[in-house]
């Protein structure tokens, strides 16, 4: 995860590994921009609108940059 640093500011398709609450439907990946990342959290906000959220890198299935 060290290479998200590179990143920052970067458009990213992530899959979040939370069962009782996948983002936004299982198997749809959430479309993030990349704000800031301070291992393990990783700085994220929506590309269609709302605030940036720090999330744990461990709830994390997959981040593919775009």
């Amino acid at each position: 995860m060290e290479m998200l640093k590179k990143w920052v500011g970067k458009k990213c398709s992530v899959q979040f590994d939370l069962p009782h609450t996948e983002w936004p439907i299982p198997g749809f990946p959430a479309h993030v921009f990349i704000d800031g990342v301070e291992m393990p959290l990783i700085k994220m906000r929506s590309i269609h609108a709302g605030e940036p959220m720090w999330i744990n890198a461990k709830f994390i299935k997959s981040i593919v940059l775009f």
